[in-house]
């Protein structure tokens, strides 16, 4: 079955429904099509720096991505059952394949898991 969807640009759909907002956080699982997506919210990140959290499929994007987070001075972590791990440059995994990119003057939240 062929489906027909309207693609937009996320920096221009930002500027239609958040006018003068911050964007704190982009959440992305576009099956492969990440890189797009982010190049798409470029100027949203250049001017915001939301933290990111995004799939990565081991083996599809990572020579994509890994250029756009070094260019806006964001560092990688791969998320694992434990917690962020620094990771760089991006290796996906085929078991777990959430990331977080910061900016890097932040740091990611460690939970304590005994509480």
């Amino acid at each position: 079955m062929t489906r027909t969807v309207e693609v937009a640009c996320g920096d221009d759909v930002v500027a239609e429904l958040l006018p003068g907002r911050t964007v704190d956080l982009i959440k992305l699982d576009t099956e492969s099509t990440e890189p797009a997506a982010l190049r798409g919210l470029h100027a949203t990140i250049e001017r915001d720096r939301p933290v990111i959290f995004c799939e990565v499929l081991a083996g599809r994007t990572e020579p994509e991505l890994q250029p756009l987070v070094d260019q806006w001075g964001y560092r990688t972590y791969w998320l694992s059952d434990d917690g962020p791990v620094l990771r760089e440059p991006i290796v996906g995994e085929k078991s777990n394949v959430n990331w977080l990119f910061l900016p890097d003057d932040r740091q990611p939240l460690r939970v304590d898991p005994a509480r």
